[in-house]
């Protein structure tokens, strides 16, 4: 049930975001090497923002595996290898209730979900143009998005249904808060 509701609740921001952040450009392939340096920089504050919402709740099943360090570490490498070293910090939140903080990473999980499929337009257009961007990120999501999906949502099915509003609210506030990032890092 929070599944669906969360999928018709944000809807609106899914499409809003995907349209402010080269998602036809990759899909298409043709992405420039800046656009493709903006999106890792926008990639990687909110991967490091969702990381240090979750070390939040250290103790939670919901949050074990220390994903989002690693995403924002693999962007990090990316970033370093387009020679963008100077990454501006844009973290907004010290901590989410524990519930936002599911809604929070119920989109960044979805998000890599989004990035396996990039990477193979990444790696088709890298081979078309002969172009090499880094993609450890994306590589890493090709791996791992599935199966950290799936745990994922088994656990999020296990909540109580009087916090989907609050699950809802913190999946608002991640598209609300990547959408800061597209106006922020441009």
């Amino acid at each position: 049930m929070i599944l669906e509701l969360l999928k018709m609740r944000t809807a609106g921001f899914h499409n809003f975001v995907e349209q402010q952040n080269f998602s036809s450009c990759l899909m298409t392939g043709n992405i420039s090497r800046e656009q493709y340096g903006i999106l890792l920089t926008r990639l990687y504050c909110f991967f490091h923002q969702a990381s240090s919402l979750t070390e939040c709740y250290p103790d939670k099943t919901l949050f074990s595996d220390q994903m989002f360090g690693e995403q924002a570490e693999l962007l990090k490498q990316d970033l370093y290898l387009m020679d963008i070293t100077e990454i501006p910090m844009r973290a907004v939140f010290e901590k989410l209730d524990f519930y936002e903080a599911a809604g929070f990473c119920y989109v960044a999980l979805g998000s890599t979900l989004g990035a396996k499929m990039i990477y193979k337009s990444i790696f088709k257009m890298q081979e078309d143009r002969c172009i090499k961007f880094p993609t450890a990120f994306y590589e890493n999501c090709k791996v791992f998005a599935s199966e950290r999906w799936i745990r994922f949502i088994s656990q999020l099915q296990l909540l109580s249904p009087q916090y989907e509003n609050f699950i809802i609210n913190g999946a608002r506030i991640a598209y609300l808060y990547f959408i800061f990032l597209c106006t922020e890092i441009k």
